[in-house]
């Protein structure tokens, strides 16, 4: 599973999306862009098949964004109170998997790194937030 080291190599939890970034991208450098995410390819190939695949893929999918939430809530006291949690997980997700996609096109880093970069900047951007007391706010209910 690609999550778990990821999880058991960084103790921070805002870093663990990063090592999970990092983890995706020397698998693609190992498989010289060849393969790309397993998930991914799969849903590509079985999504339409039935049903019964369309809801094992989107079950799956769920749970590798319930770790990205999992890791964002315990970084939360980091991270400005009005944070939609579920949403960043989804949005850091597909930048993921959307960024492993355009290297297996492209056949080069660029565009990983250029999604690594922001994902980076924005998760800094909001523990810069939250210490400045920004969105402290209470949520809409």
């Amino acid at each position: 599973d690609v999550l778990e080291p990821a999880f058991d190599a960084e103790r921070d939890p805002l870093r663990r999306v990063h090592a999970l970034f990092l983890r995706h991208r020397a698998d693609l450098a190992a498989q010289g862009f060849a393969r790309g995410s397993f998930l991914g390819n799969l849903s590509a190939e079985v999504a339409d098949a039935s049903p019964a695949a369309q809801a094992a893929l989107a079950d799956a999918w769920m749970r590798v964004q319930g770790w990205l939430k999992l890791w964002l809530v315990e970084a939360a006291p980091r991270l400005p109170p009005d944070t939609d949690f579920d949403a960043l997980a989804g949005v850091l997700l597909a930048a993921l998997e959307g960024a492993v996609l355009q290297v297996r096109v492209q056949k080069a880093f660029a565009p990983f790194d250029a999604v690594l970069r922001h994902v980076d900047s924005t998760l800094s951007g909001l523990e810069r937030a939250a210490a400045n007391g920004a969105g402290d706010e209470a949520p809409d209910a």
